[in-house]
């Protein structure tokens, strides 16, 4: 059967653009493998499952195919997002400047404005509407308590993207050695972040000749 009805969809089709239609059936022996196999259609199909490992615990599989956009993030390809962070600390301004990049890969200079707004004015409007209300939010034990927690828990978001990026990244002896150079050179001499992002490169690139 499939939901909702025909009457049901005429009334809601007018209040939105998209209205999912679903249907519900006995699968049988299919397993969310074969089902998806058994849809495919194109080069693209993904399925998502709600529960892993355990086979007594019930779960949800989204079954998708012929996806209207694909984003790939193999090595090499021009919407890596490593490629996005280099751009970020290479260009004037804070790292949130690789939304900058990634909008423009994605849409091109629409999509670089509309990235850019959206990643910096937020900002602005939180510290227009909060600045008068934090100096009293100190004064209290409770509310500092969990201005601080925020604070140690951006630090590990941000320490657990490093570890990710960094265990994506230093793959062979090249990049450790590069990476040890200028995590030397930032901590010890403070160098610029942008000097080392085009140091690196060079370095990268003279020793893969090298090699």
């Amino acid at each position: 059967m499939c939901r909702p009805g025909i009457d049901e969809y005429r009334q809601l089709k007018d209040r939105g653009r998209l209205v999912p239609v679903y249907g519900e059936f006995d699968a049988g022996g299919e397993t969310p493998l074969s089902a998806l196999l058994k849809v495919k259609r194109g080069d693209y199909a993904f399925l998502l499952e709600s529960a892993e490992g355990s086979r007594g615990t019930a779960g949800y599989s989204f079954i998708g195919t012929e996806p209207y956009r694909v984003l790939s993030t193999r090595e090499g390809d021009k919407t890596n997002p490593l490629d996005a962070i280099a751009a970020g600390q290479f260009t004037p301004g804070p790292l949130l400047s690789t939304a900058t990049f990634v909008g423009y890969v994605l849409r091109g200079v629409p999509g670089a404005i509309l990235a850019t707004v959206g990643v910096f004015l937020p900002s602005f409007i939180f510290v227009a509407a909060l600045h008068r209300v934090l100096p009293r939010f100190r004064r209290s034990a409770w509310a500092s308590a969990f201005l601080d927690s925020v604070n140690v828990a951006s630090l590990g978001l941000m320490a657990t993207v490093t570890v990710k990026l960094g265990a994506a990244t230093l793959t062979d002896w090249r990049a450790l050695l590069i990476a040890l150079v200028a995590a030397v050179l930032a901590l010890r001499w403070k160098a610029n972040g942008a000097v080392l992002v085009l140091a690196g490169a060079l370095a990268g690139w003279l020793l893969h000749l090298a090699h």
